[in-house]
């Protein structure tokens, strides 16, 4: 198969006038090209012809475990107020604080090629190094072959942030009114990208891979109001606005849906332990933004919804 190179990365770092043989390094870079088996008779005018490159993509046997240091705190308030508004009131908050060592990820061509050639990750610029056995070169043409963009065990994540739950409920009128709110905070999330690399924190960007966006904030808040057997729900889903994580200057907005279901529990009789639903999801109908970086289809389904305004109709039965 033929895997990519990174768009960024415009040529070969073997080709003539790359970025790596026109800098202070060139005298080396050329040397490890030579020691990899470009042939010497063609440096003067190597040019590597395309952004692809044969070899494999997938697992790996090698792989060690995963490694991590969790760390949790939680509260749970639950006022003994004699009142009947915040009688059934009950508040919790959880902090974390993960490390995650050896984490296993992808390291793609267009990364560990020019890796090899940066003395940032390769400081000897030395054959023997790690992104240097990923790949080979032809002994006869110099282009790059046997590329192994496999899953490994790079340098880790950290992340912290906190947890909100808030749940109250009253007797209001000739029914019950209740709210509940889950609120997720991040407050970083730096990824270890390599060794050589200083950790990068991500909170607030989006784009790169599915599930890769980091908001900020994010929020479900549900208010219910339930009556003889009626019950109505509306919910209110927020997604903050983040960064292309690789084109910073463009901003995705914050993004709202707004849910309304409205309910029946039959309480006794034939019917009884039947409950019918029906409802509308996305209420304003409101698209997927669009970012550069897409992940798939010009958004990210994994965090947006793309379905846009939907009806449904659900009967759940009890016995």
């Amino acid at each position: 198969m033929f895997l990519d190179l990174d768009a960024n990365l415009q040529t070969d770092p073997c080709s003539v006038g790359s970025e790596a043989r026109s800098g202070a390094d060139a005298p080396a870079v050329e040397q490890l090209c030579l020691a990899q088996g470009l042939p010497a008779d063609l440096l003067p005018t190597f040019v590597y012809p395309d952004f692809e490159v044969p070899g494999v993509a997938g697992g790996n046997p090698d792989l060690e475990s995963e490694t991590a240091d969790t760390y949790t705190a939680g509260i749970v308030l639950e006022p003994a107020l004699d009142s009947r508004w915040a009688r059934r009131l009950q508040v919790s908050l959880d902090w974390y604080q993960i490390e995650v060592q050896g984490a296993i990820a992808t390291v793609s061509a267009g990364e560990f090629v020019p890796r090899c050639y940066d003395r940032d990750f390769n400081a000897q610029l030395s054959l023997q190094n790690e992104y240097c056995s990923y790949f080979s070169r032809d002994a006869t043409t110099g282009e790059i072959r046997d590329a192994q963009a496999l899953l490994r065990n790079i340098a880790g994540y950290r992340t912290s942030g906190i947890d909100l739950q808030f749940d109250w409920s009253a007797d209001l009128g000739p029914g019950l009114a209740g709210i509940n709110w889950l609120v997720g905070y991040v407050a970083t999330f730096e990824e270890l990208r390599a060794r050589g690399l200083s950790a990068e924190d991500d909170v607030g960007t989006i784009g790169g891979r599915v599930g890769g966006a980091l908001p900020e904030w994010k929020w479900n808040l549900r208010a219910s109001y339930g009556w003889s057997g009626f019950d109505v729900v509306a919910q209110w889903r927020y997604v903050d606005a983040m960064r292309d994580i690789d084109y910073p200057d463009f901003e995705v907005p914050s993004q709202d849906y707004l849910d309304l279901v409205l309910g029946y529990a039959f309480p006794n009789g034939p019917a009884a332990g039947i409950t019918l639903r029906i409802g509308v999801e996305n209420l304003a109908d409101a698209d997927p933004p669009i970012f550069p970086n897409y992940v798939q289809a010009n958004t990210d389904p994994s965090q947006y919804d793309v379905l846009g305004r939907r009806y449904f109709a659900r009967m759940n039965y009890r016995f």
